[in-house]
């Protein structure tokens, strides 16, 4: 079974330290493409939080069942609370480029 792929959209809200337009290659020779994004509270962006886990689990079971062994990775909670409780912050990273074996 192949998965596909699904386009989730977050609220609006406040980009931290964005690299969307020249990616990020510091750590990474390959450059990544990232951004956090702020939100007023967790209950602002609970609906995304809940279809984002939603395709989470499904992948996560359909590698569970190809290989029995990926049961022992933990799924973790996605975002979190800022240290002042005045927000709640989400992290998106992507790879610029893709480098195979050959």
């Amino acid at each position: 079974m192949k998965s596909k792929n699904v386009t989730l959209v977050t609220p609006v809200g406040i980009a931290q330290y964005p690299w969307l337009n020249k990616p990020d290659t510091h750590f990474n020779e390959n450059g990544v493409y990232h951004v956090d994004m702020i939100f007023n509270s967790q209950d602002e962006v609970q609906e995304f939080i809940d279809k984002a886990c939603a395709v989470r689990d499904a992948y996560f079971e359909e590698l569970c069942e190809k290989d029995p062994k990926k049961k022992r990775f933990i799924k973790t909670d996605i975002g979190e609370e800022l240290d002042d409780g005045e927000g709640f912050k989400l992290k998106f990273k992507a790879n610029a480029s893709f480098v195979g074996k050959d």
